[in-house]
């Protein structure tokens, strides 16, 4: 038997089916004149919407400012790491940035040892030299890649990593 909140079920099955719509609908918008920035703003606005709409049918409005505050944070991360994958693959080829965009576990690795107090062992500056390493000979040559599409790959890794 499963146990757990039916709602909260059906919040995940929702958010599952767009996600996986999501390329579909990209398409359509940019079909019909949509830009990537208001793409993205649309996405976030309308997240936000449902997110509110579920909280206030719940009646589960009031948050207390230690959960509203990251979340807030996390939200505008999001919307960085959405804006840099979609303006990315509107500027450079889709397998460099999500390449890039990819390097994020490397990021979260590094950015693991001053918040999280990890150590850097010499296991992980191996599979961080390694990774790097193997990004640097998929992109190739500094002038080889559009460097808007790297930039903007890697702002979408280090939100995601942050």
């Amino acid at each position: 038997m499963q146990t757990g909140d039916p709602i909260g079920r059906l919040i995940v099955i929702v958010g599952a089916c767009l996600l996986a719509t999501n390329g579909v609908f990209s398409v359509t918008y940019f079909d019909h004149g949509g830009d990537t920035t208001s793409l993205v703003w649309l996405r976030f606005v309308g997240a936000g919407v449902g997110f509110w709409l579920i909280a206030l049918g719940r009646r589960a409005w009031r948050f207390p400012l230690r959960v509203v505050a990251p979340a807030v944070v996390l939200g505008f991360l999001q919307l960085g790491t959405g804006w840099g994958l979609t303006k990315g693959f509107d500027v450079a080829p889709v397998s460099l940035v999500v390449l890039i965009f990819y390097v994020y576990p490397l990021l979260a690795t590094l950015l693991a040892v001053p918040v999280l107090r990890e150590r850097l062992t010499t296991a992980r500056l191996f599979l961080l030299a390694l990774g790097i390493g193997g990004v640097a000979l998929t992109v190739g040559a500094p002038g080889s890649a559009p460097l808007a599409g790297v930039a903007v790959g890697l702002l979408a890794a280090v939100c995601v990593s942050v």
